[in-house]
């Protein structure tokens, strides 16, 4: 196998290989149809295979594609092979093939310089046709620049045109209405000389005009004055009024009956609850009961505070009271209602409102300071619970609500005056010290969970305030008492569903609140026989039930619809605790001072008379 490697230095594309060998009478082997492409400095590789004997290659002609394919005119390259040294050549063959090879060099010279020259102009025609082809762009762009100048100015012709058209239009409406505005002028002229003539004649009449207003100005101040000096003594004489019409309850020994309404919950709210109450008359103590929109009935009270009612607006009319404790009367203010209508919350209230028993004893403290240099006064509180018709002592240590105490007992020690032996009295003296009693009772008091409230009372609790007083000037002496009592909340069983221990406590509260009812018939038909012991709870209000004390009962009710029966159980209890006359109230005087000083006056009056036996 024999291997020649051929290298081309242009580019070129290789049509034809001739092979010169002395192969079959010195004849060379001419392998024709090949075509191949060389480009760069890569060369051209020719394998001979399958060659049988000692071939004499002496040479290899190579020749380029035709014009027609390429593209380009070239000669018949002769490019020289080594000879191999196995073989020999003649020297006319040599001659033969140099002649060939100079004609073919010197023909192959003039195609090229030919070709070159071709080239070069061809390059020159190139880059004038480039030329020209970016002057042609370049004319072809500004005569589209000139196209979109000439539409824009040819829009620009035609909306002036319009517009002066518009002009045009405008100023021959502007002359319309200047023609139009011009006769109106003339009008106007005219009516201004008329005018003018009306307001001669109308300044004519000013002065009758001003004088009359004069006068009605000064009748209106008169009547103005007139007017508030009636109503100060409208206000003055409803003042009057109602302090009269006070001081005839005061001296009948009525209840006194303040009505309070809790606003709805979120929960009723959510559900869509309404209002069946309506408080439009509140401020003249009436209230009126809604069933299905309509107004079903109207209750009277001494005060009715709705909904938006605060804790100071109803301490307002209830501070009075203290007063009256401080002077030696005693006082009872209680809360009844249906369970979760905020009984606790208007007697104890929280830290930030502040109920009636915090206020009482605020109000007990101011007036004690304001008096101080003439009364000299002590106090103790007391808490107990009616639970289960049992007495329990809420301020004794380790008291749990519930729980077994010591068996406490209501003795009579005086004609209409009981009182309970073992009962702790805490002395107080500032409100810090009252606040922590209170809160020690309200923590040890018995609470459990109902259908109708999360936190319900299950007992009634009762604070006793006893208050000694002394009259620095006169040496006289009081002891008055302060009854502030949280009733339970009257229940339907069937509406709690409590079963067990708390079906017990709903039965005896029921019964002693029924107990209570029964008192206050008996008190209202004026029965000659009270039945005070029917209940410990009834046992222990006797003093204030019984003629001796000033009686508060704040009535809480519920305004949802759903609550509606026992809404109206309550306003008619209350409406019956109204119209019940205990008769005045006694000022409660501390007799054992008094016969002290009696039995000193007749032991003196003993001495004297001896002296003067003895003489």
């Amino acid at each position: 196998m024999r291997v020649f490697d051929v290298f081309i230095q242009e580019q070129k594309v290789v049509s034809c290989i001739d092979i010169f060998a002395r192969v079959g009478a010195n004849r060379p082997l001419v392998i024709s149809d090949l075509k191949t492409f060389v480009d760069g400095d890569e060369g051209l590789s020719i394998r001979v295979e399958g060659v049988v004997g000692s071939p004499i290659v002496c040479g290899i002609s190579i020749r380029k594609d035709s014009p027609s394919n390429s593209g380009e005119v070239e000669l018949p390259e002769l490019m020289g092979v080594p000879q191999m040294q196995e073989c020999g050549i003649k020297e006319s063959d040599d001659c033969e093939v140099a002649r060939e090879l100079q004609k073919l060099q010197r023909d192959y010279e003039f195609q090229k310089k030919e070709l070159a020259e071709t080239k070069r102009v061809l390059e020159v025609l190139k880059r004038d046709n480039q030329l020209k082809s970016r002057e042609c762009k370049e004319a072809w762009k500004s005569l589209q620049d000139l196209q979109n100048e000439l539409m824009r100015k040819s829009m620009h012709v035609g909306s002036l045109a319009f517009a002066i058209e518009g002009q045009v239009k405008e100023k021959s409406r502007w002359f319309s209405s200047l023609r139009d505005l011009t006769r109106k002028l003339k009008i106007m002229k005219m009516e201004h000389i008329k005018l003018s003539e009306d307001a001669l004649a109308y300044k004519k009449c000013l002065v009758d005009i001003n004088e009359m207003g004069s006068t009605i100005q000064s009748t209106i101040s008169h009547q103005v004055n007139l007017h508030e000096d009636l109503k100060i003594k409208f206000t003055e004489g409803a003042k009057e009024r109602k302090e009269l019409y006070n001081k005839v309850l005061e001296l009948k020994g009525n209840i006194r009956v303040f009505c309070r309404c809790r606003p709805l919950n979120t929960e009723e709210i959510a559900s869509g609850a309404s209002m069946t109450i309506d408080f439009e008359s509140a401020r003249d103590g009436e209230l009126t009961v809604k069933s299905n929109g309509a107004p079903r009935k109207t209750f009277r009270f001494d005060a009715v505070f709705g909904p938006q009612a605060d804790q100071v607006d109803v301490f307002q009319d209830t501070a009075p009271f203290a007063t009256s404790v401080l002077d030696g009367y005693n006082v009872c203010i209680f809360a009844y209602g249906q369970t979760g209508t905020g009984k606790t919350f208007t007697m104890e209230g929280t830290e930030e409102a502040r109920g009636v028993n915090f206020r009482t004893l605020e109000e007990l403290f101011r007036i004690i300071k304001e008096r101080q240099k003439l009364f000299r006064y002590d106090i103790s509180v007391s808490v107990l619970e009616v639970y289960n018709e049992h007495l329990r002592d809420l301020l004794v240590s380790g008291t749990q609500p519930g729980a077994a105490a010591k068996r406490l007992e209501i003795r009579q020690v005086g004609e209409g005056v009981h009182h309970v032996p073992g009962l702790v009295e805490a002395h107080v003296n500032n409100m810090s010290e009252v606040w922590e009693v209170l809160q020690t009772g309200s923590n040890a008091r018995a609470v459990g969970s109902t259908n109708a409230n999360e936190h319900s009372s299950r007992s009634h609790c009762i604070h006793c305030v006893m208050v000694k007083g002394e009259n620095l000037l006169n040496g006289e002496c009081t002891r008055s008492k302060l009854w502030l009592v949280d009733l339970a909340g009257s229940e339907r069983v069937a509406k709690t569903e409590v079963q067990g221990e708390r079906l017990k406590e709903t039965q005896n509260i029921n019964r002693s609140l029924s107990a209570l009812g029964d008192v206050i018939s008996a008190l209202a038909t004026k029965s000659p026989h009270i039945p005070f012991r029917n209940s410990k709870l009834t046992h222990l209000l006797q003093d204030s039930l019984g003629g001796d004390s000033k009686t508060l009962m704040f009535i809480q009710i519920s305004p949802n619809e759903s609550d509606l029966s026992e809404t109206l159980c309550s306003l008619n209890f209350a409406s019956r605790v109204r119209g019940i006359e205990l008769g005045p109230a006694k000022k409660q005087l501390d007799t054992t001072e008094l016969l002290k000083y009696k039995q000193t006056v007749e032991k003196t009056k003993q001495d004297i008379k001896s002296k003067d036996c003895a003489n």
